[in-house]
């Protein structure tokens, strides 16, 4: 394991990945491993406006400036084959298979005889595509030789695939928990808030939140709720809100993160509407904040992280009514209830952490190592090497 050099490879490396990096590179150094990060689009997908700044000579973007939109992919595949040429990892971590990172590093390890990891949140059950590229995506998904995956409710998901559970690594959906950690202030107040942080884009359900409302400040005018975040359906919330004639609600744009763990820690609960959520990282972070958690039962981190009455409630997305009564039951629940709740959310979070995540990737480069080259054939070699995943991911906002 001494001097394995490996190379962390996605389309990109925004938000939540920054802090995960930077702890598993020094993590990774202490025990001689190497670590570059290549990020190969640096503007145009889900978190644009978090910019490039990275200035380390260990994580480089291929692509900083360009228009993503624009890019050929036979540009694209060249230019990360030949910084891959050029580094000569002796294993890839990338995103999965359906991504470019993922398509393109399985033909370059397949090609040098190297290893790979391939990370995802997403579960492949309830990927929405036609049988002949769930065909493709399981073939050349189980040509990798582990995987990191959030949780174990995702291993039925490769076990169906006839993936070894023995392949299977956790912790990859991790935020810095004690940045969060902070003590809740007092409730005391006379306004209570409840907060919601999500990119204003229609599989959020912003929509359906605003409508459940309605009815919760008629019952509870002391209650706000704050809306934290920007996306095209900003204008159109902003104006259903005045229709609805909500006093209550306040859209407070982008924040960072330093701004959102202060108001977290003057919240009362924190709830997430969304239609789907790959995971849902933001929960991480607002029960690291001790936060109870009101929670769509159509998002990952809830069904893995959530324990109905103990430290967060779940709710249909699709039923505003669900979504008011779900509300109502927290707010209408006793101090006692809350505090005890509030310790439970920090106690179900805490193994979701950096130092885990690091671990367990040390555990499967660790194992993947001992294990011999796993050889395709000469058919799944051709689909290897047609195969170049996508980077042009807008679509994966919408509602399907």
């Amino acid at each position: 394991m001494k001097d394995l050099k490996v190379v962390f490879l996605h389309n990109d490396f925004k938000l939540y990945w920054k802090g995960r990096l930077y702890y598993l590179r020094n993590f990774l150094a202490n025990r001689g491993i190497s670590m570059n990060v290549i990020e190969i689009f640096g503007q145009g997908l889900a978190y644009s406006f978090d910019k490039v700044t990275n200035t380390e000579n260990w994580w480089e973007c291929l692509f900083p400036y360009e228009p993503f939109n624009e890019l050929e992919v036979s540009k694209v595949r060249q230019r990360i084959l030949k910084r891959l040429d050029e580094l000569n990892p002796d294993c890839i971590i990338s995103g999965g298979i359906a991504f470019t990172s993922g398509a393109i590093g399985l033909q370059w390890v397949k090609h040098h005889r190297k290893k790979i990891l391939f990370f995802d949140d997403i579960k492949h059950s309830i990927s929405k595509r036609n049988i002949f590229i769930k065909f493709i995506k399981r073939t050349l998904t189980v040509q990798a030789d582990a995987y990191l995956i959030p949780s174990h409710d995702y291993d039925v998901e490769y076990l169906n695939w006839g993936i070894d559970r023995s392949k299977l690594y956790y912790g990859l959906s991790c935020v810095n928990n004690h940045y969060y950690a902070n003590k809740k202030k007092s409730s005391s107040k006379s306004i209570k808030l409840i907060i919601c942080v999500a990119r204003l884009v229609p599989i959020k359900n912003i929509d359906g939140l605003l409508r459940a409302w309605e009815k919760v400040e008629l019952k509870f005018p002391n209650y706000h709720l704050i809306i934290v975040g920007d996306g095209p359906e900003y204008p159109s919330l902003k104006i259903l809100a005045e229709e609805l004639k909500l006093f209550s609600v306040k859209f407070l744009g982008v924040m960072t993160s330093r701004n959102i763990a202060k108001i977290f820690s003057e919240c009362d609960a924190f709830i997430l509407p969304s239609f789907s959520e790959s995971w849902g990282m933001v929960l991480n972070e607002a029960m690291a904040s001790g936060l109870p958690i009101i929670s769509s039962n159509r998002i990952n981190a809830a069904i893995a992280l959530l324990v109905e009455g103990e430290n967060g409630y779940l709710f249909d997305p699709y039923n505003v009514d669900e979504i008011t009564t779900t509300l109502l039951k927290h707010i209408e629940s006793s101090s006692k209830k809350k505090i005890e709740m509030s310790q439970s959310a920090k106690k179900s979070i805490r193994k979701y952490s950096y130092k885990f995540f690091a671990s367990e990737v040390f555990r499967a480069l660790s194992d993947s190592t001992n294990r011999p080259i796993k050889e395709p054939n000469p058919l799944i070699k051709i689909g290897i090497n047609y195969w170049n995943g996508k980077f042009i991911t807008d679509g994966w906002d919408s509602i399907k």
